[in-house]
């Protein structure tokens, strides 16, 4: 994933709203990049379209979003 992508929240442990707002089903763009040490647990800055604040998601939660060609 890259900076701009769009990507959707599916693989979030929790069902329904949390403590960390986002949800499975979630829209966003990536706006920012937290690399660690492995996959897991690096995470994204990514804006959602629900309410437009920032938020930073693992990206073992999400998935990019690609047209269907």
């Amino acid at each position: 994933m890259e900076i701009g992508d769009l990507v959707t929240i599916n693989n979030a442990p929790f069902e329904g709203k949390s403590l960390f707002v986002y949800e499975n089903g979630d829209i966003g763009v990536i706006r920012g990049m937290v690399r660690g040490m492995s996959r897991s647990y690096s995470t994204c800055v990514v804006m959602l379209f629900k309410d437009f604040n920032e938020y930073h998601i693992p990206m073992a939660y999400m998935k990019k979003m690609e047209a269907p060609c």
